[in-house]
């Protein structure tokens, strides 16, 4: 879960005031009146809007006439049923309603009135809709499109699909086993219980989980309750045609065993609170693994095992086994001390002396740091791999992964951590991670994520919610980490605890954003999630309190989507296959040695790359080191000084395009911080903590004719220039053009799409309407034309 939390006032009903910030927050304030108490009502308001005063008495009442609707839109739903239509997408609105009128009612009963009148403000506007949408279908105005939905049936996985069947409903799904795309929750109680309406919202997976502590209560002792009681969930989630992800959370880990070899117990981070070195652990995790795995492995509910939950490996000094395997490691990679002592610039008598560097403290830019890392890495990826050889052993074909989060892969700070994707690649089927996107509540330039400042001119003030908040990740960082495991490994990935809210989150969420971040994750890659979290509380110190299960407009919004990916999948799979026409290199020298210079350019390289229409991809430093050559006909170093000398052999054996961001000082040192000779290049000049990504933008589009490298498909703005804020990618599927478009921007973008200077049109695959000239393109709202 995500470090950080939103300030709550909490008064003696926990009420909560909100900032009122134009179509993209809700404006919801409380307030004493006489006898009771009354919320100001807002339906998307404009900024200068005013609301309906409100008594609890009254939102009770207009809930119950919304529970009234629902029924007579179920009996609509019917009626749809009757004429063979497909009510897919308006009974994911329906099951939302039926449900949350009741979670609203319920937050009456409790005092939380605010939160019932949020709830009320996004349901009566669904019911309405809804309501128009079936009779217009019913009256034969409007088309319900039918929808592949996933039955349950055997999975497999090719390139980045997972491949399942589907109820065949037109001719373009008739070839089964076809790409299914599986998007749920997770991770507790509630997800268990609710299996059987899940297909209702319109979603088809759930990850649950159990742990060692569950099979060896207490030592001498093992017990197969958490085995049964999984089987039946199972068996239900089959007949529902819900896949089930198993998290095996090394993380629950028997005390008794802690209790009785002392030594286990050592500082750790995270969530896996014993050392990972001492082989009695590893011997209880292979126990572990061989009771559960043979019950459950052929289960036809069973989607994938989920090796470990946000895993990192920080373990402190006192940790005696973590040194026996540092120093292991270093006389393997030395095989004498002189050699270390000559690649560090060090005067250590034996590799006793040599310490092994505090995980507590920040990473230093120093040989020892970066040979920790190296070693960290392998250690963490081995430790991972001895589960997943053993899963593999009992039960060959079952596909796992781990839930890496996607930071901990390019921050100049956590690659201490051992998180390494080429690494977790070899051992995994499906490229795992716990990945983040969050609204920026209109911060920063784009309208998911922000980086901590303002950024390239545009002013903000604090705010009461604002003031707390750090660098809030968003898509940006969400798409280069698919990116990053699609170009190491050619898999699907898996996000199974996608958090698109932050926990404690008290402000409104538009569902337009939760939206966004799912389809544009699966465009990069993403073919399984599961969102965190399906709980509700009514504890506001709870890690789910503020959860989707509050928020009934984003649960609409997440059974919409995952309709959408099903009935487009050949379209988003033609996107995913995309091989990249330009890269990144991806160093952990540089990282280690240029720290944030080397993280801040990168990403600024990432975010206007994106704007070019052009597929990317990365190089990793290990990559180059096993000697593979990149293919990608252009390849850019952001602002990376240091890369190992064996890798910068590869490189020069590079045939394309290679591009130095930077200064004069790129490529120029080698793993030990020694300086080394490099090759001739193009420069692309860029100074950290001055040049804007906007600048490095245009610089790019200047470039890029001599580099020979431009989309199918070009995207200009109103005034014929090229549109800033706006991604496409273009693929071929079927002799025909796909084109996926999203503006990041707060405002509107109008553009004209072109291909060879003549301005093309197309359909609207989500609605089959027909684009002709300009295209409006509102904020965070994906456009897929063919």
């Amino acid at each position: 879960m995500p470090a950080g939390q939103i300030g709550i006032e909490a008064a003696n009903l926990q009420l909560r005031r909100r900032l009122l910030a134009g179509l993209r927050q809700l404006a919801l304030s409380l307030w004493l009146s006489g006898a009771g108490m009354s919320v100001v009502l807002a339906d998307n308001l404009p900024a200068t809007g005013t609301g309906v005063s409100l008594s609890p008495d009254q939102i009770g009442s207009r809930l119950a006439q919304c529970r009234e609707k629902t029924a007579a839109l179920k009996e609509l739903v019917e009626q749809a049923r009757a004429k063979k239509l497909d009510p897919a997408y308006p009974l994911v609105t329906v099951t939302t309603l039926e449900n949350f009128v009741g979670y609203a009612l319920d937050d009456l009963e409790h005092d939380e009135t605010q939160r019932a009148a949020d709830q009320l403000a996004a349901l009566e506007p669904m019911a309405r809709r809804t309501e128009e949408q079936l009779r217009s279908a019913l009256s034969g105005k409007i088309r319900l499109p039918a929808v592949p939905r996933y039955v349950t049936s055997p999975i497999t996985i090719s390139g980045p699909s997972f491949l399942a069947r589907t109820i065949p409903v037109t001719q373009h799904t008739a070839h089964n086993p076809r790409p299914v795309f599986f998007v749920g929750y997770g991770a507790f109680g509630q997800v268990r219980a609710d299996v059987e309406k899940f297909p209702a919202y319109g979603v088809n997976i759930i990850q649950v989980e159990f742990g060692p502590s569950n099979i060896f209560p207490r030592e001498g002792e093992t017990s197969d309750a958490a085995i049964r009681e999984t089987l039946a969930l199972l068996d239900r989630a089959a007949k529902a045609n819900v896949a089930v992800n198993l998290l095996i959370s090394p993380h629950y880990f028997p005390q008794w065993m802690l209790d009785k070899y002392p030594h286990m117990q050592v500082k750790t981070r995270g969530f896996l609170k014993y050392t990972l070195h001492a082989p009695e652990g590893q011997e209880l995790l292979r126990r572990y693994l061989e009771i559960i795995i043979p019950p459950l492995k052929n289960h036809p509910a069973l989607h994938s095992i989920c090796l470990s939950n946000e895993p990192i490996h920080a373990e402190g000094s006192e940790s005696t086994w973590a040194d026996k395997d540092w120093r292991a490691w270093l006389r393997q990679r030395h095989g004498g001390i002189a050699a270390l002592n000559a690649k560090w610039g060090a005067a250590y008598d034996s590799f006793d002396d040599v310490p092994r560097p505090d995980v507590y403290q920040l990473p230093k830019p120093m040989p020892a740091w970066y040979e920790f890392t190296l070693f960290s890495q392998e250690f963490f990826a081995r430790w991972h791999r001895q589960m997943a050889d053993t899963i593999h052993r009992l039960a060959p074909d079952l596909p796992v992964h781990a839930k890496a989060m996607t930071y901990t892969f390019f921050d100049e700070n956590d690659h201490r951590f051992g998180v390494n994707a080429d690494l977790f690649g070899e051992f995994s089927q499906i490229n795992g991670n716990d990945s983040v996107n969050f609204w920026s509540h209109g911060l920063g330039d784009w309208a998911q994520g922000w980086p901590g400042h303002a950024k390239e001119g545009r002013e903000w003030k604090p705010s009461a919610p604002h003031r707390t908040l750090g660098r809030i990740e968003g898509w940006v960082s969400d798409a280069k980490g698919c990116d990053l495991q699609r170009s190491v490994k050619d898999a699907p990935v898996f996000n199974s605890e996608n958090h698109l809210i932050r926990d404690r989150e008290m402000w409104p969420i538009p569902p337009e954003h939760v939206r966004a971040a799912l389809w544009q994750a699966a465009v990069h890659g993403l073919s399984a999630t599961t969102i965190w979290v399906w709980e509700r509380t009514f504890d506001p110190k709870s890690d789910v309190a503020g959860s989707i299960m509050h928020r009934p407009a984003c649960v609409e919004a997440v059974g919409h989507t995952a309709l959408d990916l099903l009935r487009l999948a050949e379209e988003i799979t033609a996107l995913q296959r995309l091989k990249p026409q330009v890269a990144m290199l991806h160093s952990t020298a540089a990282l280690v040695y240029d720290g944030k210079e080397h993280r801040k350019g990168l990403d600024k390289l990432y975010e206007a790359l994106s704007f070019t229409g052009l597929k990317i991809g990365f190089v990793t430093e290990r990559q180059l080191l096993a000697g593979n050559i990149p293919e990608v006909p252009v390849l850019l170093v952001p602002n990376a000084r240091h890369l190992p000398s064996q890798a910068l052999a590869t490189l020069k054996r590079y045939r394309g395009k290679l591009v130095l961001v930077g200064d004069e000082r790129a490529l120029k040192f080698a793993e030990h911080d020694k300086p080394q000779e490099v090759f001739a290049a193009e420069r692309l000049p860029y100074k950290h903590g001055e040049t804007s990504t906007k600048a490095l933008w245009e610089e790019l589009l200047r470039r890029l004719p001599a580099w020979q490298v431009a989309p199918a498909v070009a995207v200009h703005d109103a005034t014929g220039k090229p549109a800033w804020g706006v991604a496409w990618l273009t693929a071929e599927r079927n002799g025909q053009r796909v084109v996926n478009l999203i503006n990041y921007r707060h405002e509107p973008v109008t553009i004209t799409l072109s291909a060879k200077g003549r301005i093309v049109s197309g359909l609207n695959l989500f609605d089959a309407t027909p684009v002709h000239g300009p295209v409006v393109l509102r904020p965070l709202e994906p456009l897929l034309l063919q």
